[in-house]
């Protein structure tokens, strides 16, 4: 197998959605040569300088026999980065390079390997007012549509995470279906419902004091986060058979751009209720994840939905709005409930709370479920893509 670099710069202190792929990416393709050695020699990997030498990548990663790490500080978004980037690729020797986001070195000779999540931006359109991708919406198209030819006419490909992200592809940006590959998600192997390293007053620290129904994820108003405050004071206020002290635990990084939910629970009065634990670590998030009475999923779309994978792995049971990817990911191993009617969510969340036979078959079905989703298969079906783009008979084919 020729020489391939993988675009690690996504990767940063706290970790965005594409950062958390990166860094899977990283730990399933060293989970592989754990069990058996690459053929080839180590994939290579930019970092940028200052996230190599932080915790936020992990020792066996750093040590890993599959990987080799190198520093290259211009950050992958920047056109000075994009412009020089085949400089480095050509002297590296590199014969297939897999950016995990959309910004790829220009006029580089090897072949291109793109993944595109989802096309959020155009299927969002009312959700997304106050974004940049929305606001420029036919330039990011535009940008789209020229990275996929790009990457196809090198003789790489586009991954997606879903068949539904792979149709959505298809049908917004033209990209021709047999140039799509899918590939699953994993749940990250740093946030472990089980791990040694809890902290028993983590929670506490945070606001928790009770049971909790956990959400996890963006702001962003296709997430429905507003909606899911909503549907927590519907079901303390309609119910009397919920769990005395309970509380709805949301974690994701704020953004200013999005303040309803904040302003639902303020507007609701649910105080200490509703706690805003923002970002924390993957320690504390497996902790979460292991005690949540449920997780919460009501979003209006997901290109996959990685937390309720997550949950899932913890025995959490899920509920989760039967939109988008989300059946798919999730199978019969979750409740689906219609993320368009606002009481579908409550009555939902208050389903699983009382019913603990429905707990108990959720939990089952999940961890069979998250079984699917293994760290060495995600990084055995990257490699086997890499080969199969490597194997064609020349960079145009």
């Amino acid at each position: 197998m020729g020489m391939i670099l993988i675009d690690g710069r996504t990767i940063g202190p706290h970790l965005s959605g594409i950062g958390r792929y990166t860094l899977n990416l990283l730990a399933g393709l060293d989970a592989a040569h754990a069990q058996s050695p690459l053929q080839g020699g180590r994939v290579r990997v930019w970092m940028q300088p200052q996230v190599l030498q932080s915790p936020a990548v992990p020792d066996a990663i750093k040590r890993s026999g599959a990987l080799d790490l190198i520093e290259y500080p211009d950050a992958p978004q920047r056109f000075s980065s994009m412009a020089r980037g085949h400089r480095e690729l050509r002297r590296l020797g590199v014969e297939l390079v897999h950016c995990p986001d959309v910004f790829v070195p220009w006029r580089t000779s090897c072949r291109r390997v793109v993944t595109v999540h989802d096309v959020i931006p155009l299927v969002c359109r009312g959700q997304l007012k106050k974004s940049r991708k929305q606001k420029f919406r036919i330039v990011w198209r535009a940008w789209m549509k020229r990275q996929a030819r790009r990457a196809i006419r090198s003789g790489g490909g586009i991954i997606t995470v879903s068949e539904y992200s792979k149709q959505d592809i298809h049908r917004h940006l033209n990209v021709p279906l047999n140039h799509l590959h899918v590939i699953y998600n994993t749940p990250a192997p740093h946030v472990d419902p089980d791990g040694s390293n809890h902290d028993p007053e983590a929670l506490a620290r945070l606001g928790i004091h009770g049971p909790f129904i956990l959400n996890v994820g963006r702001r962003d108003p296709y997430k429905n986060v507003d909606g899911l405050v909503r549907a927590f004071a519907a079901v303390r206020n309609r119910f009397a058979d919920v769990p005395r002290g309970l509380q709805l635990v949301i974690v994701g990084q704020p953004d200013p751009r999005y303040p309803e939910a904040e302003r639902e629970a303020d507007r609701l009065g649910l105080g200490d209720a509703v706690v805003f634990a923002d970002y924390v670590d993957d320690a504390v998030l497996g902790q979460l994840y292991g005690q949540a009475t449920l997780l919460a999923m009501p979003s209006l779309y997901e290109g996959f939905g990685l937390p309720a994978v997550e949950a899932m792995r913890a025995g959490t049971p899920v509920v989760a709005g039967s939109v988008a990817s989300l059946p798919e990911v999730v199978g019969d191993a979750a409740l689906l409930f219609d993320a368009h009617r606002p009481d579908a969510l409550a009555e939902a969340i208050h389903k699983v709370l009382v019913d603990h036979e429905l707990q108990k078959i959720l939990s089952e079905r999940g961890l069979a479920r998250a079984d699917s989703f293994t760290l060495e298969g995600f990084g055995r079906a990257h490699l086997g893509l890499y080969e199969r783009l490597l194997g064609k008979p020349d960079a145009s084919a």
